[in-house]
């Protein structure tokens, strides 16, 4: 299987049942170091010893705690065995879907388990899970290629400012540094900077009022 993951583009999720004894862990995460699969391989248990074992072994390899339930504090618990992922099943996260927040904001990853349906993928997607756990994959691989193939619809495009005002400023007689300041506020359409910057750089008060009510129907 290591074999497989080396000459692939896949990483792995790799269990270990427990219980095993240290020197059972050690033999584990060596055939993954002696692999060159560091960072491609994740070991994930139920059994906090079996991550302790591996810590001490080879604490480069990411280690993930499974869960079948949650704990008090998820992200506590993870930090206390230095594991890079948390990975509950999918009913227990149910309960308190808060907690993949969370762990996150604290660096910490999530793979769910063991979720089939595509009902339930998207709605631990929308979540902020890592990943799944299926015995599904080909399926899941399908719907997770439908959903980036989704195109998201286009923002409306903001209004460009009317000809006659771009018109109106470009004829003023102002300084440099004045005009910066119109054209910087129309660019970035802050309608109130701009009407700040007419009311005091703009001298003829028949100009100015015009000015002004178009400013002011563009920012309706």
């Amino acid at each position: 299987m290591l074999d497989l993951v080396r000459t692939g583009s896949s990483d792995m999720l790799l269990e270990v049942k427990g219980p095993e004894t240290r020197e059972e862990v050690h033999r584990i995460v060596d055939m993954v170091v002696e692999a060159g699969l560091d960072d491609r391989v994740v070991l994930q248990s139920f059994d906090a010893n079996v991550l302790r074992y591996a810590y001490e072994r080879a604490p480069q390899i990411p280690l993930g705690i499974l869960r079948g339930s949650l704990d008090a504090d998820p992200v506590a618990t993870a930090r206390s065995l230095n594991a890079t992922y948390y990975n509950p099943s999918g009913g227990a996260l149910a309960t308190r879907p808060s907690v993949v927040e969370d762990l996150n904001a604290a660096g910490i990853g999530v793979f769910v388990w063991t979720i089939n349906s595509a009902n339930d993928w998207a709605r631990f997607a929308e979540l902020g899970v890592e990943g799944v756990i299926t015995d599904r994959p080909g399926a899941f691989i399908g719907w997770k290629s439908a959903q980036e193939q989704v195109v998201e619809p286009e923002p409306e495009p903001e209004p460009e400012p009317a000809p006659g005002l771009l018109t109106s400023l470009a004829e003023l007689e102002l300084s440099t540094g004045q005009a910066q300041q119109l054209f910087s506020a129309l660019g970035e359409q802050d309608w109130e900077r701009l009407t700040a910057v007419i009311e005091k750089h703009v001298a003829d008060a028949e100009m100015r009022e015009r000015l002004l009510a178009e400013v002011a129907e563009l920012s309706a």
